[in-house]
């Protein structure tokens, strides 16, 4: 006979997240222009080691895209940042397959511009709790996406 179904253990709400993962989506032309302008991505903050189960915290959630390869350079400037918090952190949390996460749409709309050519770029995201505390990145720390045409 199959084990009998549990819950997943809960996190206590006093637990600090200390690791993110970070899934993103090939890049979507959400107006229909032929240039991709919408990046769909998803994060999940754990307590690791000490809880195995995705959490909720409070704080903001940085996205930055830079051009390939310069996200690593003191000197590097972005070519979009977007920061996610308050209603727009509370309106992104949801469920998943592997538990609670975040999902964002992060539109290069919404400074008016989406049209250029091609850009090879890497996205890195990163967490800031409320209250301060350590900045929590992604292990690998980039996500390579292709925008412009």
């Amino acid at each position: 006979m199959p084990a009998t179904p549990r819950p997943a253990p809960t996190v206590p709400q006093d637990a600090t997240p200390t690791r993110m993962a970070l899934v993103v989506r090939p890049p979507e032309d959400a107006d229909g222009n032929g240039y991709p302008d919408l990046l769909r991505v998803e994060a999940a903050l754990f307590s690791f080691p000490d809880h195995p189960t995705a959490m909720r915290a409070d704080g903001v959630f940085v996205f930055t895209l830079y051009r390939r390869g310069e996200s690593s350079k003191p000197d590097a400037r972005p070519v979009r940042v977007w920061r996610r918090e308050g209603e727009r952190l509370a309106a992104a949390e949801t469920r998943a397959m592997y538990g609670l996460c975040y999902r964002f749409d992060l539109s290069l709309l919404e400074d008016g511009r989406d049209r250029g050519p091609a850009l090879a770029a890497d996205l890195r995201g990163r967490f800031e709790p409320a209250g301060g505390g350590d900045a929590v990145h992604t292990s690998d720390e980039v996500r390579p996406v292709q925008i412009g045409r």
